[in-house]
């Protein structure tokens, strides 16, 4: 089966094609520019890149978050909206999950990350990219040594948006810390479409309607609106 997947949680804007155990064809783009206006002509040119047409595709998976709002209603709607005018069924993957998954078969903990500003990071804890330990998070540097430390992880790989913000401050806390190179760093439409496939023969098609994005803190907007009221 070939799965489609999008992938718009951060700055990066990406397009998959993939069979099991197999990348096709893939379209990447990181230069902040707004996923409303790149992700269907990356679809577009991706499907003429491949000779391939829609009627090929039978899955459709979709990054659900932790990511940005914006970014991530974009992709949400462009894959439903794809679901009901191909009429195929869809899946959404975490996105901290399907980072992870890009590192598979790492020896020790892989830590994907997730910039969420104020010097903090949405993300999860892996044991060789695959077993997650733990909730997800959202916390800072020092935060995130301590908690490894709590759970026993060893030889953490940190990789992701998140580990531009917050680097240095993640090998001051921890000298032994690993970082991955910048070929593998950001999250990738592939990895989303690799473990869609996997989870789609496993559990089936998610529910198109109810499908919606995964966000572990509140939007800017909501916490100011939350303190205002606070404040009344």
């Amino acid at each position: 089966m070939k799965v489609l997947s999008i992938e718009s949680a951060t700055n990066v804007a990406s397009v998959a094609l993939c069979e099991e155990g197999m990348v096709q064809a893939e379209r990447f783009l990181n230069i902040r520019k707004n996923h409303s206006e790149k992700l269907l002509p990356l679809i577009d040119g991706m499907l003429a890149d491949a000779d391939m047409d829609a009627e090929e595709i039978g899955l459709l998976a979709v990054s659900v978050g932790p990511g940005s709002f914006t970014g991530l209603r974009i992709g949400m709607a462009t894959a439903k909206g794809l679901a009901y005018g191909w009429d195929l069924p869809l899946k959404g993957v975490n996105t901290l999950d399907a980072m992870a998954y890009a590192l598979r078969g790492d020896l020790g903990t892989v830590v994907p990350l997730i910039n969420a500003r104020r010097k903090e990071a949405f993300g999860g804890f892996f044991v060789g990219g695959d077993e997650r330990v733990g909730d997800y998070f959202v916390l800072n540097a020092q935060s995130i040594a301590e908690r490894l430390q709590e759970l026993g992880l060893m030889n953490p790989i940190f990789m992701g948006d998140g580990v531009h913000a917050i680097r240095a401050e993640l090998a001051e806390c921890m000298p032994e810390a690993r970082f991955a190179s910048p070929a593998s760093v950001d999250n990738r439409a592939a990895s989303v479409g690799l473990l869609a496939l996997e989870r789609y023969a496993l559990e089936g098609e998610d529910d198109l309607k109810g499908l919606s994005p995964t966000y572990i803190r509140a939007s800017q907007a909501e916490q100011n609106l939350k303190k205002a009221g606070a404040h009344e």
